[in-house]
């Protein structure tokens, strides 16, 4: 007996409805089937199992994103995430699928709702089927951000789309006026650091194009997005490559508007740089471009200093993370060559062989230099969140394709710098390092970072590693280098404390003057 069933409900056993198969073991098809040469035959039950495994494969394919080329946002890599798990998960906010359904972030999603709202009653005159309408058009072209498959149907995908993208713009947007208002807990001083950390995972992320055209909703200005979200980071990175020189009328200016408020050093410092960052500062007051003093080999335009405008990557930003990369490194900088010296001494043997230490003009991770004796490195600000920051950073160019990681050759370059205590503190000393750890953590913070990642074939610093090498290896300077060893070792030995050495010069003292006594009396009896 032959049962007849049309393409249609071999589809739906293709498309994943729970259909039986084994009903159809020993079953043909026959009638309206394939027709080859005028004649009809019958479909074997092997044919309908072939039939539904390609078009479940097809289905799939059509979810994998087009080219490869296109992925930004990704998994850490497994050994990475091994090695601390908890450095690239989020404790408090889901942005985007990965962590979409964790449990314990779940708490948050009444707040992300409660600032789509305001968002859209207080901020936009966009309405929220405008915001889903948006979401809808750029759904397909935001999975393919992902490097895996997004298992989300079209209306759920969208629905976070919406969410996450809105309560990042009021994140971003309400920093400035509502970080002051006491009965809004996500913009106090201990929720936001926290949120902060979050948004900076590499799996906690969305295309920022959903963000830029969430904005053009609210605002018909590309750039602006840019502008504010810079300022939103800058307050939670750990340093910033806004510098204010000694002596420039902006500095003129607040020193100025410091005098009438009568505020103190530390809040004078942290307004000056609010003020200079967040707002358009007019030439009438500032004095035109080639009225401010820049360092020698940078232009207005360039000028770590002369930053009004918003920094913009080329090609835009791929997502936050990217964007804060991009802050931290100069696109400017070029790759060094090829050649490393097998050793690199720490920053204490460097000193011996008197290399100076000091700050470089900005902070910015690709500003490492060696001149005349003297190596500068940016100076960062460590404390509890900065090693998650890194770790990301880190995996971010693990994973994605960067013309040059500076981010892992500048925990290799400070790795390298750093073997004790004594070279942490050597480098708190010249205000290179501003740490809120212990010393230890810190010493071998670096070390722990880069455990399980990849390093470059081609260092960025490798030109520094070189010329320091060269200096050191001076013979001059590696005399320098073992007087100051043995004048440590007798350091160490015999004056232990403060009165030893008082002692041990005036001893040498007393013993000078009675030998030139005893000269002096021989010479006199002759």
């Amino acid at each position: 007996m032959l049962v007849q069933k049309d393409s249609g409900e071999i589809k739906a056993m293709a498309s994943g409805i729970d259909i039986d198969s084994d009903q159809y073991k020993k079953t043909t098809y026959s009638n309206d089937t394939r027709t080859n040469s005028g004649y009809s035959h019958s479909i074997t039950d092997e044919e309908v199992q072939i039939q539904i495994v390609v078009e479940s494969i097809e289905n799939e394919i059509k979810q994998v994103p087009s080219s490869p080329a296109k992925y930004a946002i990704y998994r850490v890599l497994k050994p990475l995430r091994e090695v601390k798990p908890e450095a690239y998960t989020p404790r408090l906010v889901s942005i985007g699928p990965f962590h979409h359904f964790s449990k314990h972030l779940r708490p948050m999603e009444a707040h992300k709702l409660r600032l789509l709202k305001y968002f859209l009653d207080q901020r936009s005159h966009t309405t929220l089927p405008d915001c889903v309408r948006e979401m809808r058009k750029i759904e397909n072209e935001a999975r393919q951000y992902y490097s895996e498959v997004i298992t989300l149907k079209k209306d759920e995908f969208v629905r976070m789309l919406v969410i996450d993208g809105c309560f990042l713009l009021e994140l971003i947007i309400g920093w400035e006026d509502r970080r002051q208002d006491l009965d809004e807990p996500i913009f106090n001083e201990i929720w936001m650091p926290q949120i902060i950390r979050d948004l900076l995972l590499l799996e906690n992320q969305l295309p920022f194009f959903v963000l830029k055209n969430l904005y053009m909703l609210y605002r018909k200005d590309d750039d602006s997005i840019y502008r504010l979200t810079e300022t939103f980071l800058r307050d939670f990175l750990p340093q910033s490559s806004f510098i204010i020189h000694k002596g420039s009328i902006p500095q003129r200016f607040c020193n100025w508007v410091e005098s009438i408020f009568h505020s103190s050093p530390s809040e004078s410092k942290k307004d000056r740089r609010e003020f200079l960052v967040n707002k358009s500062l007019s030439s009438d007051v500032l004095g035109s471009p080639s009225e401010l003093k820049i360092d020698s080999g940078e232009s207005p335009d360039t000028s770590p200093f002369f930053r009004l405008k918003p920094q913009i990557p080329q090609g835009g930003a791929s997502h936050l993370l990217d964007y804060v990369r991009y802050l931290l490194v100069s696109d400017e900088s070029k790759v060094g060559d090829n050649k490393q010296p097998q050793r690199i001494y720490c920053a204490t043997e460097l000193k011996k062989a008197t290399v100076k230490f000091a700050k470089s003009n900005t902070t910015l991770f690709s500003d490492i230099t060696f001149k005349e004796g003297v190596l500068r490195i940016p100076a960062i600000h460590i404390d509890d969140l900065t090693e998650s920051l890194l770790r990301n950073l880190i995996a971010l160019e693990q994973s994605h394709r960067y013309d040059a990681k500076y981010v892992t050759a500048y925990a290799v370059f400070m790795d390298d710098l750093i073997n004790s205590p004594e070279d942490v503190k050597l480098l708190q000393d010249e205000e290179i390092l501003e740490n809120l750890i212990n010393l230890e953590d810190l010493a071998a913070l670096f070390h722990k970072i880069l455990i399980e990642v990849t390093q470059p074939n081609e260092l960025c610093f490798s030109h520094i590693y070189c010329e320091l090498d060269s200096y050191y290896n001076n013979p001059w300077h590696k005399l320098l280098a073992k007087v100051h060893q043995h004048m440590g070792s007798l350091k160490s030995k015999y004056f232990k404390n403060t009165w030893s050495f008082i002692s041990f010069i005036a001893a040498t003292a007393l013993l000078g003057l009675t030998i030139a006594q005893t000269v002096a009396s021989f010479m006199n009896s002759h």
